[in-house]
């Protein structure tokens, strides 16, 4: 039997082959400890808005601050939100493999950077909630139709 070809290879750098005797939690729980061990740059340098595009005013963010994202990701990796079928299935916020070398919360750390990275770009900055719409409508005074289909 050759070993080279087998996926079960324990010499592989990177083993994403499920591990039955890992906590489902263990990824989720590593990078929330990560996450939280570096509370403060978090806060200091990602959860920053600006009242300009065209200066670098970043002040702390008043509408997004660390523990509410916090408690929102473990939700989202823990719970999720359900899926619009009818077995069950949920939408879960991705925290990597549960592989036997027991790296796979590095993935979910990246997920979470790709996540802040997408966040800081089109709300974060701007301290916006909503999301933001960049197209110009020609509508009359007062009506505020956003992006509404017609």
């Amino acid at each position: 039997n050759n070993n080279n070809n087998n996926n079960n290879n324990n010499n592989s750098k990177y083993n994403y082959q499920t591990c039955p005797n890992t906590n489902e939690n263990y990824n989720i729980n590593k990078v929330l400890n990560y996450l939280d061990e570096h509370k403060a740059n978090i806060q200091d340098r990602i959860l920053q808005s600006s009242s300009s595009r065209n200066t670098n005013d970043a002040e702390p963010s008043k509408e997004f601050l660390y523990d509410d994202f916090r408690e929102a990701l473990e939700w989202m990796a823990k719970e999720g939100v359900e899926k619009q079928s009818d077995n069950g299935d949920k939408f879960l916020f991705y925290m990597g493999p549960n592989n036997c070398n027991k790296d796979g919360w590095h993935i979910g750390l990246a997920n979470v950077a790709a996540f802040l990275a997408q966040s800081m770009t089109m709300s974060i900055h701007d301290d916006a909630c909503d999301e933001l719409n960049w197209e110009i409508i020609d509508a009359p005074p007062g009506v505020d139709l956003g992006n509404a289909d017609e």
